[in-house]
């Protein structure tokens, strides 16, 4: 168990092209993705479970936080990224998961737009 991080690609229609990565470039995270929230799992598995949008907002409590941060998905999808408890990102495949590497995390005036740094960078 521990904290994880989920975030949502801001561009959901990108997410159509299930051929490659769409996290290909780290770096740019945070204009891609948007920080959704901090949650307490076991798993990437149980991450993408608990962010489903029947387990998470079964009833549309969270529809004001997804449009508050600009998303139009509530249900963890193909693209999506979860930071791991050791700081590891994982993007969402349509089988597993895409291990993008781990990164240094330094948040800026927004919580929800972390600044990304490579390690040793």
């Amino acid at each position: 168990m521990g904290i994880h991080k989920a975030y949502y690609a801001r561009d959901w229609k990108a997410l159509a092209s299930y051929a490659k990565p769409f996290c290909e470039d780290t770096a740019r995270l945070k204009e891609t993705h948007v920080l959704v929230r901090e949650l307490e799992a076991g798993s990437l598995d149980e991450v993408f479970r608990i962010q489903q949008g029947e387990v998470w907002s079964p009833n549309g409590e969270q529809r004001d936080l997804i449009y508050k941060l600009g998303l139009m998905h509530t249900s963890m999808s193909v693209g999506d990224v979860v930071e791991d408890p050791e700081g590891v990102f994982w993007e969402c495949r349509p089988v597993g998961w895409n291990n993008l590497g781990r990164m240094k995390v330094t948040a800026d005036e927004s919580p929800e737009q972390p600044t990304l740094q490579k390690e040793g960078a």
